[in-house]
């Protein structure tokens, strides 16, 4: 069997200061400085047989502009277009431009092109320096960083993977790892360029285990999932960083002797013991291979502008009247903000009610006229899901938007491999798929997806299509 080779390779991204930030639709300045630096980070692998590529960038999404353009670099060098997957983290802390989204002012043509131009030579390095490599895989929950945003009773995936991928001499060499969380820990107010707690977590990986090991983190399904914190600061920033540093660091001190065995000392019969290590698990029959699965999802029936307006301001009326004041409506319907706690309490079942409804008018209506423009006007939209597999257990799904983590974590435990890693923001953004059960209940994202409540059917159908789904267990009653 031949071996797998691996290259790594990264790039600093980072736009200058003043330059426009992307995330909030509240952030009305542009960036005063730069908290850490943005990279563009490559991952190439490659059986003799077969060769695939991630590349993470440190911005809010990714769309088919910027995919397009690299793949046609790429492309000249041999590299098959559809080998190539260019996911965002998705920090709300980024540059404005690398995407088309429904607020923002569209591209930045000149940052644009650069940042291609940068990806496409992590590509070539890594491509280049590919070395042997052996790949071990583990995972470890954290609790207590991340809560549902809708309904913090809702169960969330709560899931760290962590891949080791070493050289034939054991040294590590880079690290790819995937938690699902909404990188908005620095709020709206924050003007500092930051790739927020994905690249806080790096950091630290980097600096206790040395400096010239590349950290890639990837955003899983996080749609619905936001970071808790003590205080939108750059101190809480270090905190999450901490943590989530902390917590990888164990796994690639545990995942550190696959391989070999493991010894201790005997005191009572004066031996030495030895045991296979007991953590996570090496690949040792890699086969790299990508599938890809084309959906087709049904888009809304969306309203005139006219209408959303007209209907917008009837509810604002019903709520005025019911004693919520202009201020608190207009941060809820216009700037998807936090009300404060102590006015939330007071809200009772009517208003919540109403509010539900009028958070979902005010996203359909933000999002309309982009929805129709990437639908072109027809009632179904076509996406593409695309799976990495590594070996026979292991696999990368990449998702071309906003996955809500129920769907995903519900994926995950119908996907007939044993370690499925979901990378979300993937070479297109598409919105948000939200789970059927949420529609009737409204609020923000059921508003801001593009798609009707079929999508979630459709969507899962369709990954685990690819995925393979574990034989269900059958119950006394069959």
């Amino acid at each position: 069997m031949p071996p797998l080779k691996v290259g790594v390779a990264k790039a600093d991204i980072t736009p200058p200061v003043g330059s426009k930030m992307a995330g909030y639709i509240q952030r009305k300045r542009k960036s005063k400085g730069i908290h850490d630096p943005l990279f563009a980070k490559s991952l190439y692998l490659t059986d003799s047989q077969s060769e695939a590529v991630l590349v993470v960038i440190d911005s809010l999404a990714t769309d088919q502009q910027l995919v397009g353009m690299v793949r046609d670099q790429m492309q000249r060098t041999g590299l098959p277009s559809k080998h190539l997957n260019i996911a965002a983290t998705h920090t709300h802390s980024g540059p404005s431009g690398l995407a088309e989204l429904s607020f923002g002012e569209g591209y930045d043509d000149d940052l644009l092109e650069l940042t291609a131009s940068q990806i496409t030579g992590t590509v070539r390095q890594a491509r280049n320096g590919a070395f042997e490599a052996r790949l071990k895989i583990g995972s470890t929950m954290i609790k207590g960083l991340t809560q549902n945003r809708n309904d913090p009773a809702h169960p969330i995936d709560q899931q760290l993977h962590v891949l080791r991928i070493e050289d034939k001499d054991a040294r590590l060499r880079a690290v790819l790892a995937n938690y699902p969380c909404h990188p908005t820990l620095l709020g709206f107010n924050n003007l500092l360029i930051s790739a927020d707690w994905p690249g806080a977590a790096c950091s630290i990986v980097e600096r206790v285990i040395n400096s010239d090991v590349i950290v890639i983190m990837t955003n899983g399904a996080s749609a619905d999932v936001h970071p808790m914190y003590l205080s939108q600061s750059l101190q809480d920033l270090k905190r999450m960083g901490q943590v989530l540093g902390g917590a990888m660091l164990t796994v690639l001190g545990q995942l550190s002797p696959l391989g070999n065995m493991l010894r201790a000392q005997n005191s009572r019969w004066g031996i030495e013991i030895q045991t296979h290590p007991d953590y996570g698990r090496q690949v040792v029959r890699p086969h790299v291979q990508l599938q890809h699965q084309r959906l087709s999802l049904p888009v809304k029936q969306f309203l005139t502008k006219k209408v959303y307006d007209k209907t917008i301001e009837d509810l604002f009326h019903q709520l005025r009247l019911s004693g919520l004041d202009d201020r608190t409506l207009t941060i809820i319907a216009e700037g998807f903000g936090c009300v404060p706690l102590e006015r939330v309490k007071s809200f009772n079942n009517v208003q919540y009610d109403l509010l539900a409804r009028l958070t979902a008018l005010a996203g359909e209506r933000l999002e309309r006229d982009h929805a129709l423009s990437e639908s072109r006007g027809c009632q179904k939209q076509e996406i593409d899901v695309s799976l990495l597999t590594i070996d026979a257990d292991l696999g990368v799904l990449f998702f071309p938007g906003e996955l809500s983590n129920r769907i995903g974590l519900s994926i995950k435990q119908r996907a007939g491999l044993r370690d499925l890693i979901i990378v979300s923001y993937a070479n297109n953004y598409i919105g948000y798929i939200v789970p059927r059960e949420e529609f009737p209940k409204g609020g923000y994202e059921v508003g801001a997806s593009h798609f009707t409540d079929e999508a979630e059917a459709i969507v899962s159908q369709g990954i685990l299509n690819l995925t393979g789904e574990r034989p269900r267990r059958k119950t006394g009653g069959d």
